[in-house]
């Protein structure tokens, strides 16, 4: 997968009409941190935050609420075609899960809300290759360091790049995340997996 500044902002488009089957879960989660992290408004398209991509089936696939016969969309028969095969799991099941998709967007979500960097701060790119991106967002005497992992397991050294020596984890793309320290120049990123850290500047 080559990662290039010119493709960023297809993230403003429509994520699930440009997932392959292979991209299916842990490098969804990384496009989905990528659109929160990236300058500009977040926009997802209708469905998006359950995971659901039934547009084979229809332009407008049923919202699947719940466990009812028509997911919760409405009670009778709908004007659209309904695929009542689908295996997204629905809003209902998610929202208690806090490994779901919908979880995952929510916990962003309300991240992007209070971290001024990620709504204003400058955005600076300190990797970009094939399977790489890593960036900030700065904003006053704090900042966001974003890592995306498209490929393999790798470690990573970031000192010397204006950072201080440790950042703190506030989101994973993949399993649960803490608030854990992490040191900056030694940190082992997993396969397809991405971390958002927040790290205090107090040079500005």
């Amino acid at each position: 997968m080559e990662i290039a500044w010119s493709g960023f902002f297809f993230t403003k488009g429509h994520i699930s009409s440009v997932m392959t089957k292979e991209d299916v879960g842990n490098k969804y989660r990384l496009f989905i941190m990528l659109l929160f992290s990236i300058p500009g408004t977040p926009i997802i398209f209708y469905g998006e935050e359950i995971g659901l991509r039934d547009y084979q089936a229809s332009a407008y696939p049923l919202m699947r609420w719940d466990n009812s016969k028509y997911s919760g969309f409405t009670k009778s028969l709908p004007w659209i075609t309904p695929d009542l095969n689908s295996n997204t799991p629905t809003v209902t099941k998610q929202a208690d899960d806090p490994l779901s998709t919908l979880s995952y967007f929510w916990s962003l979500g309300r991240l992007r809300s209070e971290e001024k960097s990620l709504q204003f701060g400058d955005f600076i790119i300190l990797e970009n290759s094939t399977d790489l991106l890593a960036f900030t967002r700065k904003w006053d005497l704090s900042g966001i360091l974003v890592i995306l992992n498209f490929g393999g397991t790798t470690t990573l050294d970031f000192s010397g790049l204006h950072l201080p020596p440790s950042a703190v984890i506030l989101a994973k793309s993949r399993g649960l995340s803490s608030l854990q320290e992490i040191i900056l120049n030694e940190i082992q990123i997993e396969a397809n997996t991405g971390y958002m850290l927040k790290f205090n500047d107090p040079e500005g």
